[in-house]
């Protein structure tokens, strides 16, 4: 397997959401999926492990499908999505096997609808 840093010195004023366990569903006529990193928000870092038994396909901005995708993701093997900005990033299974889990770890750094303050 291999080894990819998880660049958690890359936090300047961000926030570094826990790991999290994430259910990815079948593909079902792109009606099912799951967010794996939301569009609202902007990362400089996002790792994702698919630690389950079936393939996991990635699409950044748009919804993912076993037909239209940008990373596919075999068990235990992980992708580094840390330069996507401000797009949501969805995962799904071939449609006929099973559900997978996916693991997510990443470091926040804005937010779009976030307006800061004006100084004077």
């Amino acid at each position: 397997m291999a080894t990819l840093s998880l660049r958690a010195g890359r936090v300047t004023n961000g926030s570094v959401n826990t790991p999290s366990l994430v259910t990815v569903p079948l593909d079902a006529g792109s009606s099912e999926h799951v967010k794996l990193l939301d569009g609202r928000y902007q990362y400089t870092t996002a790792l994702v492990q698919n630690v389950g038994a079936e393939n996991m396909y990635i699409r950044v901005g748009g919804v993912a499908t076993d037909d239209v995708y940008h990373i596919k993701l075999s068990p235990m093997s992980q992708a580094d999505v840390g330069d996507v900005q401000f797009t949501d990033v969805t995962a799904c299974t071939a449609a006929g096997t099973g559900t997978t889990v996916a693991v997510v770890f990443s470091v926040q750094i804005d937010d779009s609808d976030h307006t800061p303050g004006t100084a004077y």
